[in-house]
């Protein structure tokens, strides 16, 4: 029987493979061999032009479609989600439904702009430190076009791996997404006193990145296929009950954790808290604010990024 879980597992890897598909296609787009020889005013408005693009550009990518599937089909599953019995008649989710399409386009728009906000602020914090370091145009185009898909603190790590590798700093170990399997010809090297050449350094540091780049789109798909997946089931149920085709009334939802060691500990206290369940309007009590629903986009960063949590219904007497 399908669950918002199974659902969201159903797609995540597909919204995972989309989301490098439009970065590496945004990247691909800026030919260095075109504006290297560009003057630097020239060459900023043009990359700058590109980042303001990369809203629209989002919204026009292939991946949003299967958002919208996962939204559907989490929406048609209501059927799955109440008790037996709870049905007066068949009934089928629809997502233009005017209050469901409100809250459908807000995803979307959320969507879009957490994922662009954060890449843009990455790229221009990569070529405002080239520019500071007064590299060559060349070099603050391949500055720009790497670091698309990373976020900001991601683009920062980048930058201080690389300095760690090129002053032969033991440091250079202690970064999680390093190619692990060259950590001996490092240690070698810094401890034979020679620095790693520049070839070197650039293969390890675009490993890396890459490496980071692949873990944020594992994380934007694993994060917003089951958001949509829980917007979808809990439209659903609003839906229903608004059309009266289920009574509302007496219905509560019951915040459930995967009771596993990678629950954060704000979430294993959620059901404590609620313990006896809220109304299906109402809002669960969390340790950082109020929620309707697993990841609603409501809460707070904390209370969404990697929850797995999910809700059961019940009638109460």
């Amino acid at each position: 029987m399908p669950t918002v879980i199974s659902i969201a597992d159903k797609h995540k890897n597909m919204v995972r493979e989309k989301v490098l598909k439009f970065f590496k296609d945004f990247a691909r787009q800026t030919k260095i061999d075109d504006l290297e020889r560009l003057d630097i005013n020239s060459l900023l408005s043009i990359l700058y032009k590109r980042l303001n693009d990369m809203d629209r550009e989002m919204n026009k990518s292939d991946f949003m479609p299967i958002l919208d599937v996962v939204f559907q089909e989490a929406g048609n599953n209501i059927i799955n989600v109440l008790p037996k019995g709870s049905f007066l008649s068949k009934y089928r989710f629809d997502i233009f439904y005017d209050t469901t399409f409100d809250v459908y386009k807000r995803f979307r728009v959320k969507t879009t702009k957490d994922i662009v906000n954060d890449t843009v602020s990455a790229v221009k914090q990569a070529i405002e430190r080239a520019i500071n370091e007064k590299r060559s145009n060349e070099e603050i185009l391949y500055e720009f076009k790497h670091s698309i898909g990373l976020n900001r603190q991601q683009e920062n790590a980048v930058n201080n791996y690389k300095k760690a590798l090129i002053s032969g700093s033991l440091q250079s170990l202690k970064y999680e997404n390093r190619d692990k399997s060259k950590d001996n010809e490092i240690i070698s090297s810094i401890v034979a006193g020679a620095l790693l050449s520049r070839s070197k350094v650039n293969s390890l540091v675009n490993a890396y990145r890459q490496r980071s780049i692949e873990y944020r789109a594992n994380l934007i798909a694993e994060t917003e296929t089951l958001k949509y997946a829980s917007a979808g089931e809990y439209e659903s149920i609003i839906q229903a009950g608004m059309e009266e085709v289920i009574e509302l009334n007496g219905l509560k939802k019951f915040w459930v954790t995967q009771r596993d060691e990678r629950v954060r500990a704000n979430h294993i206290a959620i059901p404590l808290m609620n313990n006896m369940g809220v109304d299906i309007w109402d809002y669960f009590q969390t340790p950082l604010g109020p929620m309707r629903y697993p990841r609603d986009e409501n809460g707070a960063p904390g209370n969404i990024v990697n929850c797995r949590c999910y809700l059961k219904y019940n009638y109460t007497n």
